[in-house]
């Protein structure tokens, strides 16, 4: 016989999943009615100038908040980066990067609801984050992983 809490994981699995594929639903273009249509190729995405502004990390990071709006989301760990102020990290939803920005929000709500901490790897430089992400305690989200057990 299966305990309650073996029965709450698998819920909580099948919860992180329909949450993955409703973020995909509402990510799927509409009203094109069938017919391929030719895109603009996106604009490169936006890099660091300087080196004081390199991708930084990996950071383990428990995941205690996730907050999503119109133009970005963000998620927000349990402790901040030793000798600082940084526990958020944010990515733009804009069309250039909507495709890397929703696998990471998959990744994030998955580890989230699973319990698990990922690792974080991020912009230093404040000037690179995205909109509403506060650049004392916020930076630009450049990748994850999920963190071994």
């Amino acid at each position: 016989m299966k305990s309650f809490s073996h029965h709450s994981t698998q819920i909580t699995v099948c919860l992180a999943l329909l949450a993955v594929v409703l973020v995909a639903l509402l990510a799927w273009p509409r009203g094109t009615g069938g017919i391929v249509q030719a895109m603009q190729a996106p604009p490169p995405p936006q890099t660091p100038l300087n080196s004081s502004s390199i991708s930084s990390g990996p950071f383990t990071c428990t995941i205690a908040y996730i907050y999503a709006g119109p133009n970005a989301f963000w998620f927000q760990c349990t402790q901040p980066i030793i000798g600082t102020l940084i526990y958020s990290y944010g990515a733009s939803t804009d069309a250039a990067s909507s495709a890397s920005t929703n696998r990471m929000m998959a990744l994030v709500t998955t580890a989230y609801s699973l319990g698990k901490p990922v690792n974080v790897f991020y912009t230093t430089d404040p000037a690179f984050n995205p909109a509403g992400c506060i650049a004392s305690t916020c930076r630009r989200l450049d990748g994850l992983y999920l963190a071994a057990p």
